[in-house]
């Protein structure tokens, strides 16, 4: 390319590092000996969808209407129908590729600032019909005097769809703030942001890898939103290191509760197992003491049947000597009787009617009556004849003996006499106190005839035959009860 055809205009002093499809030159306006730029555009790719000529529109809009952070275009010119020269004036100050190469990443708050100021060149610069609004780090400047962003809109491919919109305008900013965080241009081949910088926060790692892989046809981003995220970074990275700290010490903690209650389930699991087994134990000691006690129950219930059994066979043995001790008693005592006392003629009448089997049992009471008259006539007939004296008994021992005339006792015996008229006939005490002297020895005189007399045979006689004769006494009322039953129940 010929340079000398900026020669009547501009002094072209060198040239800058472009790209495959621009070079850049500066240079100084010989009129004003401003420093300008001089952006020639050409070759391969330039001219699709009409590429040169929306940026010689733009050149146009430009001159005409300027914005604060965008370089303002001094004039454009076609130097062949391929190549299109953009000329603008020169920014003071390093490219942001000069700062990062140098400085390396760049503070968030000032990534913030910066975009915002881009951003802000951009929507101007969408409003009013540019077509070509790409920023790259070669492009855009830092003004030592302000440290505010200036930029030359550059060459930017246009899609087929269409022009670029808000989505292509996010997209470079999200490029331009990959860039300032890692210190170098982006490229599609780069790694991703948290490899190339792990110091980040993860809000603002995420973010931007949303906003640089945007699409054209997606929904438009709050770039002011991405902006504050980018500002607050190192808030949110201190944030996330505490929220990353307080759930550390929330699982430790949770693992410490857990492990706790499992240490508690297991302590409890252990004392529930030794519960188990001693309650084992326990049930086995009662089962075998139950089992002893059992044993010695039946084996105190058999010993108790082999007494009882014992017992009873003793019991029936001794009923058995017993009856036939009483059988042969009874068999004995009246012979033994017969031999020492002859029945009276009485008793062998009663025998008799016994041995007969009598059933005239009302004939017992009367015969029993007329008796007791005969022995009340017989004892008032003896009363009347008997000696003159008599010996006074008061219970069983005898007081003294009273003489009693005969004419005193009137006839008819004690049973028609009253206490008072016998007291009155009885001696008085002045004719008993001569014989008061002679009653000791007689009484000791009777116990003794009383105490031989009951040592003697015949009273040992007298006393079985009285025991004789009240069992055949109840031998035979139980005969007359028997043999009276039947009667009466008859009549």
């Amino acid at each position: 390319m010929d340079l000398h055809l900026f020669d009547d205009r501009y002094e072209v002093i060198g040239e800058l590092r472009g790209t495959s499809t621009t070079r850049y030159l500066f240079g100084r306006r010989r009129t004003d000996s401003r420093d300008v730029l001089i952006a020639i555009v050409g070759g391969d790719g330039v001219g699709e969808n009409n590429a040169l000529g929306h940026l010689a529109s733009d050149a146009q809009l430009l001159d005409s209407n300027t914005h604060p952070t965008v370089a303002r275009v001094i004039e454009g010119r076609w130097l062949d129908s391929g190549t299109y020269a953009l000329v603008t004036e020169r920014l003071a100050g390093r490219t942001l590729l000069e700062l990062l190469s140098a400085d390396g990443p760049i503070s968030k708050p000032r990534i913030a600032f910066l975009l915002q100021e881009v951003n802000s060149a951009l929507e101007w610069a969408r409003r009013v019909g540019v077509v070509h609004r790409g920023v790259t780090p070669e492009s855009m400047y830092i003004d030592p005097d302000s440290n505010r962003p200036r930029v030359v809109l550059s060459l930017t491919p246009i899609p087929l769809e269409g022009l670029p919109d808000a989505a292509n305008d996010a997209r470079t900013i999200g490029r331009l703030a990959w860039a300032m965080l890692v210190g170098r241009p982006y490229t599609g081949e780069a790694p991703a942001l948290g490899e190339l910088q792990p110091e980040l926060s993860a809000r603002v790692i995420d973010e931007t890898t949303t906003m640089v892989n945007l699409s054209d046809d997606a929904v438009v981003p709050d770039v002011a939103r991405f902006l504050s995220i980018v500002a607050m970074g190192d808030v949110l990275r201190e944030g996330e290191i505490e929220m990353a700290r307080l759930q550390a010490e929330l699982v430790e903690e949770r693992r410490r509760e857990i492990v706790e209650s499992e240490a508690k389930a297991r302590a409890l699991e252990e004392r529930a197992e030794a519960l188990e087994r001693q309650l084992a134990e326990d049930r086995a000691a009662f089962e075998a003491s139950r089992l002893a006690e059992e044993a010695r129950l039946a084996s105190a219930r058999q010993q108790f049947a082999v007494e009882r059994a014992q017992f009873e066979h003793e019991r029936s043995e001794f009923s058995d000597r017993v009856a036939e001790f009483e059988l042969r008693a009874a068999i004995e005592r009246p012979s033994n009787l017969a031999s020492v006392v002859p029945p009276s003629a009485t008793e062998v009448a009663e025998e008799e009617l016994i041995g007969s089997g009598w059933r005239f049992g009302w004939l017992i009471p009367v015969a029993t009556v007329a008796l007791l008259i005969a022995m009340i006539v017989f004892g008032s007939v003896f009363a009347r004849h008997r000696p003159p004296s008599q010996t006074v008994f008061f219970g069983r021992s005898p007081a003294a003996r009273v003489e009693i005339p005969r004419a005193t006792i009137p006839r008819g015996g004690f049973l028609t006499q009253s206490a008072g008229s016998i007291g009155s006939r009885l001696p008085s005490a002045a004719d008993s106190s001569a014989r008061d002297s002679v009653a000791p020895r007689r009484d000791s005189t009777i116990r003794r005839d009383s105490a031989a007399r009951r040592d003697s045979s015949a009273r040992r006689d007298s006393i079985a035959r009285r025991d004789s004769i009240a069992r055949r006494d109840s031998i035979a009322i139980a005969r007359r009860d028997t043999l009276v039953r039947p009667d009466t129940a008859g009549r």
